[in-house]
């Protein structure tokens, strides 16, 4: 009857029809099946239709009596390796019944998240320096040795290997634990050959619907498909109804909690370091402004609620998916600001490798190797900072899938201490037998901001693994000008009130760099607030048309408030309409240039009329690149075509100014 089971209630899918026209997993199928062998089992009779559970019996332990229970207790009672397939939304469920059922049998359940950078030394081990002189190695265990050597020191214990998200290993390492699966030892050229007790059983887990091509893999395991369950993902933001981008501001405010400020937002209330002592409900936006930068638009106070929610609900790890420019790591930042924490952005390449988080061997100056856990990430970690990861997707697997987020799933997956914190064990480094094995304790305040682009929406960028979407939530943040030809004009007009709101904060402070005031703020109220709206109203236009030209594509631009914030600045410093020339137009093929100066010529003749500034001719590359650079302090990239020499140029820079240093590189 459990064989019948295995394989009617594990095997097939939901939709498969048993023998009998009964659930697999009720105890109807139970009474069936005792009463068709009972006439050859005797011992299977039984009174009575639902007095046994055949699991909680061979078991010797509680069993509820869910669907996934029950296959977790048949894949305890197999003797060899078993596969779980899971469906979208079970896999809490499967861990939360795993480590129940291991802590009643008194079992060891150890689990090792897979990941692309897992290699052989993660499982089996490697040669590393010793701890103390660094100078000599010895063989350092992987989690899989690490697991055999406790069964053979306590053969009356049963242990339990979960290898997490078998699919994310690449295929090579995989092929590793063949002949461990198949009950053959293993060959190593160290350890030479390692048997696999027999009180020690691995598990895995696998998204169903993966293909991993390995038949082979599939023939040494005993498989347990786990239907989808309808479970929505985490929700990442509660939002109070009835407040929308058009009364949000009113939520906004200040309060003192034993004289300490607290920034009320829909939905949070941020407890503010001391920095913010003298902040008020009337200057809250200046000086949030002036010590974070950040301007309270509504995708930004979104933002900020979602991640104090996510800090106050102990959720590690948030997802904030949006367009290039929407501010999504500089809220992260701003963040951290408010609440005095340490702060530390990282962003993800094709040549990230995972121990810039953990830690890796190194030679110290004198010449002895050591494992140095000392990364940003660690320290900012443990110590309850927020950790900004950009662009995660577009460093992905075999299986088009970001490839350190099967990793960051552990972080929010793991269950926390009883002081909140959460133990990631590394699993990855070897450590000799007997030596700690090195750990990160994620600290309860730290926050892991995760910003992405949407999926699909860029060249080279793949998607987030399932099971990381089921226990990190994600905010999705909307692009400052919408890409929709079909907006309506009451859309359009929301826009530019955001924009104005973003350039109205810039027009209010001087402009200062390297304690310099660059431009002086512009106190009068009416004369800003028009300002304001006629930059709004330029940049609208000019990303807008831009798009339908295909001007910024083929120029490789990407826009965001801080060319709008850049104009905003040179308008304090004296400039006007040659402020939008140097940050919009310069980089633009001529033809494009025309075009879209066709587009706005109005409303810069009218911001020239605004500014009392007499119109000027459009100022030439070499005018801006040297104003930018030199009178301004900022970086200036260049796009020239290939066959240009541009020494030219820079020797016409440094000739310009004495004091200029010139390295060409």
């Amino acid at each position: 009857m459990l064989a019948l089971k295995s394989y009617f209630a594990d095997v097939l899918p939901t939709s498969g029809r048993p023998p009998v026209d009964v659930s697999p997993t009720s105890p109807r199928f139970d009474d069936l099946v005792r009463k068709h062998f009972a006439q050859w089992i005797p011992s299977l009779t039984r009174a009575g239709a639902h007095d046994h559970n055949l699991e909680q019996e061979l078991l010797g332990i509680p069993v509820p009596a869910d669907r996934i229970s029950g296959k977790v207790a048949r894949a305890l009672l197999a003797d060899g390796p078993v596969l779980f397939k899971e469906g979208a939304g079970v896999d809490r469920a499967l861990i939360t019944a795993l480590k129940a059922q291991t802590e009643g049998l008194k079992a060891e359940l150890s689990v090792l998240w897979a990941h692309p950078f897992t290699e052989e030394r993660q499982l089996v081990g490697a040669k590393v320096p010793e701890k103390e002189r660094g100078d000599r190695f010895l063989f350092g265990f992987g989690e899989l040795m690490r697991q055999v050597k406790r069964a053979q020191n306590e053969p009356d214990k049963r242990f339990v290997l979960l290898i997490k998200n078998v699919e994310a290993m690449e295929p090579g390492v995989r092929t590793q634990l063949q002949e461990a699966l198949r009950g053959k030892p293993l060959d190593h050229p160290v350890l030479g050959q390692v048997y696999i007790p027999a009180n020690m059983q691995f598990m895995f887990t696998l998204r169903d619907g993966t293909n991993l091509e390995d038949d082979s893999f599939y023939d040494r395991v005993a498989v347990k498909t786990l239907s989808a369950v309808d479970i929505p993902p985490p929700q990442a933001l509660e939002w109070p109804l009835r407040v929308d981008e058009g009364n949000y501001r009113q939520k906004l405010g200040i309060r003192r909690d034993g004289g300490r400020p607290v920034l009320l937002l829909p939905g949070a209330e941020i407890a503010l370091s001391e920095d913010f002592k003298a902040i008020t409900e009337q200057n809250l936006h200046d000086v949030i402004y002036m010590k974070t930068g950040l301007v309270l638009d509504y995708d930004t106070v979104r933002m900020l609620a979602a991640m104090e929610q996510a800090r106050v609900n102990r959720r590690p790890v948030l997802r904030i998916e949006g367009p290039t420019g929407v501010g999504k790591t500089f809220t992260a930042q701003g963040y951290a600001r408010l609440r005095g924490r340490g702060f530390f952005s990282n962003p993800v390449n094709t040549d990230t490798e995972l121990t810039e988080w953990i830690g890796g061997f190194e030679q110290d100056p004198d010449g002895r190797f050591r494992f140095n856990p000392d990364t940003p990430f660690k320290r900012r970690v443990e110590e309850g900072g927020v950790v900004a990861l950009s662009e995660l997707n577009t460093l992905i697997d075999h299986h088009e899938k970001a490839g350190l987020a099967w990793w960051l799933t552990q972080i929010a997956e793991t269950a926390p201490e009883p002081d909140g914190s959460r133990l990631i064990r590394l699993t990855e480094v070897p450590v000799p037998q007997g030596q700690p094995l090195p750990v990160i304790r994620i600290h309860p305040q730290t926050l892991i901001v995760v910003d992405t682009n949407p999926e699909g929406a860029y060249n080279a960028r793949g998607g987030m693994p399932d099971v990381f979407k089921e226990y990190a939530p994600m905010l999705g943040v909307a692009p400052l000008i919408s890409e929709s030809t079909t907006k309506s004009s009451g859309e359009a007009r929301r826009e530019r009130e955001r924009l104005a709101l973003y350039a109205e904060m810039f027009l209010k402070h001087d402009w200062t760099a390297d304690g310099r005031r660059l431009g002086k703020g512009m106190s009068d109220a009416d004369k800003r607030r028009k300002t304001a709206e006629l930059l709004a109203q330029l940049y609208q236009a000019a990303v807008v048309y831009g798009r339908e030209i295909d001007a910024w594509a083929q120029a490789g631009r990407l826009l965001s408030t801080r060319e709008l914030k850049r104009i905003s600045q040179d308008v304090l410093a004296g400039e006007g309409a040659n402020a939008v020339y140097a940050h919009l137009l310069a980089g633009l093929d001529p033809a494009h240039q025309q075009k879209l100066l066709g587009t706005l010529r109005p409303i810069l003749k009218e911001l020239d009329v605004e500014l009392g500034r007499a119109a000027a001719a459009a100022p030439q590359p070499a005018q801006i690149a040297f104003d930018q650079l030199l009178a301004k302090k900022r970086p200036v990239h260049l796009r020239v075509s290939p066959e240009t020499d541009a020494r030219a140029l820079l020797r016409e820079l440094a000739e310009s100014d004495p004091s200029v240093d010139l390295s060409i590189i």
